[in-house]
Order: C-alpha cells, then structure tokens, then sequence
C-alpha cells in the first residue's frame, strides 16, 4: 500500500462498528488525516497495522470483553512489533491503574470517547508530532498522583539526571537514552529508579509531569 503523504493515516481498533464509523467519520473530515484502516479484535488489528503501516493506532482496551487484557495485550504487540506508529489509547473508561499500564506499555496518548472532537484532534496531531496526548482528565490523574509525591522543596537533581529526564520526555527508550549518554540499560534504570524516589513517584509519565511542574522539562 502506497504511503499518503503529509497525512497523519490512523488505524481504528474497536470492537463496536458503529464506534469505528463514527470516528472514521470525525477524522476525515480533516484534510491532514485519513483513515486507512479498522479492526475489531487483536489478531485483526495486527494484520490490517502491518499492511496499513499507519502513524497512529486508536486502540480500545475492552475489546469484546469486560476487562482490559486483550487491550493491553494489543498495545504491547503495537510497541514492539511497530516502532514507527503509536498508540493512543480511546477508551470509555479512565482511572489510575489503566492509563499508568497504558503508559508503562508504551501508549504515548490516553483520550475518553466522551471527549469534545476538538481534543481528539489535538491529540492526534501531538502525538505524530512526536509529543505525548492526553485529555484533560488523564492530565488531572497524572498531576494528581505526581503532586502528592513533590513536596514543598523542589528536590536535588543532578545534572545527569535531569538530561536524562528531558529524554524521556522527548520519548525516548531507555536503550535509546543509554546511547544518548553512553551508559548501559542497566544504569539508565538504576537512574530512573533514583529519580522517581527523589520525585516520590513510579512511572515514566510521572516522573516527567513532575520535572514539568518543577520546571525541569524544556519546551
């Protein structure tokens, strides 16, 4: 399949058709993004992605079911098995321990199917744009969770670890950040793992909504 250019091209992954004619519906009507597949169940979802080679995967996490595995399951296949497109997560359903799984397993956007059309574009947009995309309740769980880690007194961060929390802000992996700064795996998670105790929280996107509150995080 030949590649649109100057497109955002968008993979939609729900188990409810009416869902994906909908959003397929919303999205073309934007001349910079074009739909250039759908599946509704996880080994679909891998197939059409592999033929499609799309920018972006809206990935629902229930998928023909009440829990989350399956969508789970289909975001780490899509990190792993396609370095070049990302996830956004579109789900009906937002708490603390869903979008941080979803960002552990390298989901690089979390949006509620509730959201205004205007904030579903912006997020598709900074996400292929190489930025991170959330609606404003996964950004009010984030920076809640991160606040009650932060305390008054902005924590001591060396230099090396603040380069290495801007890197992860610009998204990169830790073997990418190992290279970056001539350090093993080993020691840029030896790190991360310092900076989340001094920032007094656990996750990747955590750890970057506090630099950014600190003011740590360049734009």
């Amino acid at each position: 399949m030949s590649l649109s250019c100057g497109l955002t091209r968008v993979v939609i992954v729900d188990d409810h058709a009416i869902v994906r004619r909908g959003v397929q519906a919303v999205l073309e009507l934007e001349s910079d993004i074009v739909v250039v597949g759908e599946a509704s169940h996880q080994r679909e979802a891998l197939d059409v992605i592999a033929d499609a080679v799309p920018d972006i995967v809206l990935l629902d996490l229930k998928l023909g079911g009440t829990d989350s595995n399956e969508g789970f399951s289909l975001c780490h296949d899509i990190v792993s098995a396609f370095p070049t497109t990302n996830v956004v997560v579109f789900s009906a359903f937002l708490d603390r321990r869903l979008l941080l799984e979803a960002i552990r397993l390298g989901a690089r956007g979390y949006v509620q199917k509730d959201v205004y059309v205007d904030e579903l574009l912006r997020i598709v947009r900074a996400v292929h744009a190489g930025e991170v995309g959330y609606d404003n309740q996964a950004v009010g769980l984030l920076v809640g969770s991160v606040g009650a880690g932060i305390e008054d007194e902005p924590p001591s961060l060396s230099e090396r670890e603040i380069e290495i929390i801007r890197l992860v802000a610009q998204g990169f992996s830790n073997p990418e950040i190992g290279e970056q700064c001539f350090l093993s795996e080993s020691t840029v998670k030896y790190y991360l793992r310092r900076i989340g105790r001094k920032l007094g929280v656990t996750h990747r996107a955590e750890i970057v909504f506090a630099a950014t509150r600190l003011g740590l995080v360049l734009d």
